[in-house]
C-alpha cells in the first residue's frame, strides 16, 4: 500500500473531495468523518468504487472500521468523473525570441523588429548627390544655358519630385510623419529639416536621440549653414562700404 498515493472521495454529503494521501483517506474513515460506502478513485483505477470494495486499502485497520453494512445510504453524485489533472506549467525557453503582436507595430503599420524602412542616411546622401548630378549632366546635354525653359522647367520639376519622394523614404526611416517635408517651405524650418533628415538614424523616434555618427553629421552640417550665413553678411557688407565708398 503506497502512502503517497493521491485520493479523491465522496464526504457524507455525497460532494466530491481530495486529493488525499492513503493515511489520510484510512484516517477519514477512523473518525468516521467519512463512510465506508463512500466513493473513491485515484490515478490508475477504471472507475469510482466504494471504500469497502477497494483492496488496497482492505488493511486490518480498515476492518475495524467497517462495522456499517455495504449500503449506499448517501448516494453520490450522478455522474463522477476522474478529476481533470492541471496542465504542466509551461516551460520558457530564454533562447526563444518574444513573439510580436500588430499592437507593436508603429503608428505607420510598420513592424519595430522588422526595421522601419524607407532608406539610411548614407543611402539618402549617395543618391541625393546622384540626381544632383543626372540634372546637371541632362542640362548641359541638351545645351546648358541655352536649353529652352520648358524642357529646363521639366527637368527642374523631375529632379524635385524625385527628391521629395527620397525626403520621405528618409523621414519613415526615422519613424517621423511624411508631412514634416512642408517644413521644407518655411525659411529658417527648412535648415532643421535638412539637417533631421541627414543626421537622424533608423528608429529615432523610439529614443529621440543621436547616435554618434548623427552627432557628427549634425554638427558638420551645422558649421556649413553657420559659415554660408557669415559668408553672406560679409558680402553684403562688403558690397554695402564699397557702394557708399
Amino acid at each position: 500500500m503506497s502512502e503517497s498515493s493521491q485520493w479523491h472521495y465522496t464526504d457524507k454529503t455525497g460532494q466530491q473531495a481530495g486529493p488525499v494521501s492513503t493515511a489520510e483517506l484510512l484516517s477519514l474513515v477512523s473518525s468516521q468523518a467519512i463512510d465506508t460506502t463512500a466513493m473513491a478513485w485515484k490515478e490508475g483505477m477504471a472507475g469510482w468504487q466504494p471504500l469497502s470494495q477497494i483492496e488496497e486499502l482492505n488493511t486490518a485497520q480498515f476492518k475495524q472500521t467497517s462495522e456499517k453494512p455495504d449500503v449506499v445510504t448517501t448516494p453520490p453524485p450522478a455522474t463522477l468523473d476522474a478529476p481533470t489533472p492541471e496542465p504542466a506549467p509551461q516551460t520558457i525557453d530564454p533562447y526563444e525570441a518574444p513573439s510580436t503582436s500588430l499592437e507593436d507595430d508603429d503608428a505607420y503599420g510598420l513592424n519595430q523588429a522588422n526595421g522601419y524602412g524607407g532608406i539610411g542616411r548614407l543611402a539618402y546622401f549617395l543618391i541625393s548627390i546622384l540626381v544632383g548630378v543626372i540634372t546637371q549632366g541632362v542640362t548641359m546635354a541638351l545645351g546648358g544655358e541655352q536649353i529652352e525653359p520648358n524642357i529646363s522647367y521639366m527637368i527642374l520639376a523631375g529632379s524635385v519630385i524625385f527628391s521629395m519622394f527620397l525626403a520621405f523614404a528618409r523621414l519613415k526611416n526615422i519613424g517621423m510623419s511624411r508631412w514634416w517635408y512642408l517644413a521644407n517651405f518655411v525659411p529658417i524650418l527648412n535648415i532643421f529639416i535638412s539637417v533631421w533628415i541627414m543626421s537622424r538614424q533608423e528608429g529615432w523616434v523610439e529614443t529621440r536621440q543621436l547616435d554618434t555618427a548623427g552627432k557628427v553629421i549634425a554638427w558638420i552640417m551645422w558649421t556649413i549653414f553657420i559659415l554660408a550665413i557669415l559668408a553672406v553678411v560679409a558680402a553684403i557688407i562688403f558690397i554695402s562700404t564699397a557702394a557708399l565708398g
